[in-house]
């Protein structure tokens, strides 16, 4: 996936949400509300070095990624998760740092109003 790419596939997405377009608006809505705390709780762990807690903030974020057909961001925090479960916590400040430049992408994205029309 590049950079010119949506961060979004919304026809994948429609799919998981088993062709309920009003659903699938209701997990954007719920995304997006959630997401700020989500992304603090992450960099806090970070900062904090806490593995165990960077693991359970990341866990946290893929599942809604997942859903949402966001796969270059769930795949960054699929391997921020990882690093937590592991304690390997050396790369981990870059990754995040990749992995909050694609949350903006896919947060613009839905911030847009005619995402749903993008499938």
């Amino acid at each position: 996936m590049t950079e010119d790419e949506p961060p979004v596939r919304v026809a994948l997405a429609l799919r998981r949400a088993d062709g309920d377009t009003e659903l699938l608006k209701e997990l954007v809505t719920t995304f997006k509300e959630d997401l700020p705390e989500r992304v603090a709780l992450l960099k806090e762990a970070i900062r904090r070095g806490d593995p165990q807690e960077i693991f359970r903030a990341a866990h946290s974020l893929a599942g809604p990624l997942g859903i949402l057909g966001a796969a270059k961001a769930l795949s960054l925090a699929q391997e921020l998760e990882a690093l937590g479960r592991m304690g390997q916590l050396e790369d981990i400040s870059t990754i995040c740092a990749a992995f909050e430049r694609e949350i903006t992408r896919v947060a613009a994205f839905f911030s847009s109003s005619d995402w749903a029309d993008r499938a």
